[in-house]
């Protein structure tokens, strides 16, 4: 919906529950494919893996066979981890795999809203780690990730519009309960804000 690379995936019941089912994609019909983590690119050893998105963007340049397309997709979900406050963001959800042409960015896993109210992320954006401003998304992090003001402006937009459009309807579908819905919303408001489009006043003619 956003935009980003994901896993095939289903949801079914299962016991009286849903169940998120998610295809293997380091898995193919000859065998599988070789992962390496951004926490093992990095040497990153300290126990919580803290990091920068940037540091991740810098490997991407050094490793894809891909950088643009990876670069641009990275940044996306960087975007969409900080409107819906995926605060689970450490270097071992973030991991490469070797393609046809080399290695590539893995689909993004592991994308959940803040369930323990940690507020802030593990990794860190700009000059905080709760989520970038957007002049920092559009300006110093775009150019960090070597992206057009053009280009980061309509990833944050779309991101942001189709989260805050959509988080109400997905979750009431899949049987979410209102409750959790409306209360990890409030959060995304808050990020959301942070990131949307200034509104222009309007001008009203002189008499």
């Amino acid at each position: 919906m956003t935009g980003m690379r994901v896993p095939d995936f289903e949801i079914i019941e299962a016991g009286g529950r849903k169940a998120l089912c998610l295809d293997r994609f380091d898995r193919t019909d000859v065998g599988c494919r070789h992962m390496i983590s951004m926490q093992t690119l990095l040497k990153a050893t300290n126990e919580y893996y803290y990091a920068t998105y940037v540091q991740m963007a810098d490997v991407l340049r050094s490793v894809s066979s891909n950088p643009a397309g990876d670069l641009h997709a990275l940044f996306r979900q960087m975007i969409f981890n900080a409107v819906v406050g995926n605060t689970d963001d450490h270097l071992k959800n973030f991991s490469m795999y070797y393609c046809d042409k080399g290695y590539e960015l893995t689909p993004a896993y592991d994308l959940l809203p803040d369930v323990n109210q940690k507020s802030a992320h593990t990794l860190s954006f700009v000059n905080s780690d709760v989520g970038p401003r957007r002049s920092e998304a559009i300006g110093t992090l775009a150019g960090r990730f070597k992206i057009d003001s053009g280009a980061a402006v309509e990833i944050v937009d779309e991101v942001v519009d189709i989260v805050s459009a959509n988080w109400h309807g997905v979750c009431a579908r899949n049987e979410v309960p209102q409750r959790d819905i409306d209360h990890f919303y409030s959060y995304i408001e808050r990020q959301a804000d942070k990131l949307a489009k200034p509104i222009t006043p309007s001008l009203t003619p002189a008499m």
